[in-house]
Formats: structure tokens, sequence, C-alpha cells
């Protein structure tokens, strides 16, 4: 599996009238799309862009090996993207592993999910734990 990600900003909407479905448009999708496909298998590739964002929200907590080439999109003028290879820091004791979720809106303040999380019971008194 490859993963490419990139940060932007997009437009949503939703099409069709007998089977409804929501898309997302604009030159980010596409550049979000040539970081996955031009990324490597087991590896995450992430544009200049997202680099600035995650590198800034969370100063050395991830290692980055820049891409030898940038990734060219013939289909916006040929734009050419620095991208970047990001894993996590093997050596860290205060790894942000257990991050699943940050919200691009709030980066200072970002939200997260992990396995340490503790899901509270509902005030009526349900229960859904198994």
């Amino acid at each position: 599996m490859r993963i490419g990600i990139h940060t932007g900003n997009i437009i949503g909407g939703v099409i069709g009238t007998d089977i409804v479905r929501y898309d997302i448009y604009g030159p980010n999708v596409l550049i979000a799309n040539k970081m996955e496909s031009n990324g490597e298998r087991g590896r995450i590739m992430i544009s200049e862009a997202t680099y600035k964002l995650v590198n800034n929200s969370f100063p050395n907590s991830f290692d980055y090996e820049e891409r030898k080439e940038d990734v060219t999109i013939k289909s916006l003028n040929d734009l050419m993207i620095k991208c970047y290879f990001v894993s996590s820091k093997s050596n860290q004791e205060d790894s942000l592993e257990h991050l699943a979720f940050v919200s691009p809106l709030n980066m200072q303040n970002p939200i997260c999910c992990s396995e340490k999380c503790i899901i509270e019971p509902e005030e009526n008194g349900s229960n859904n734990e198994e």
C-alpha cells in the first residue's frame, strides 16, 4: 500500500440524482493523488505544503527523507512539487505513534484518538462495550 498526503483547499459537492454521491474536486485533490501514485510501496509521501504544516505543528516528531525527484503534474502546467517520505522517529520517547486523527482546522490543539482513549458510557446508561 502507498499513502500520499497533500494539504490545501478543495471544493466538495453532491453529484447525481438517482444515486447521490459526495465528491471532492480541485487541483489539491490531484496533487494528493499524485503523492500517492508516485510514492513507494509501504511508505507515506507528503507534499512540501504538508511537510511545512506537520513540521511546524509537531517539530522533531518525525523523520523526513526528501524524494530525489520532484513530482511533475502535467495537467497543472507542469507544476513541480517537492515531496518527502515521512516516518516516525524510532528513538523518540515522546512519540506520536498513538495519533490516529488530527483536525487540520486546529493544529494548535489537535483532536486525536488513540488506543489509550477511554470511551465513557452515554448518560442514558447504555453501554456498548462487549
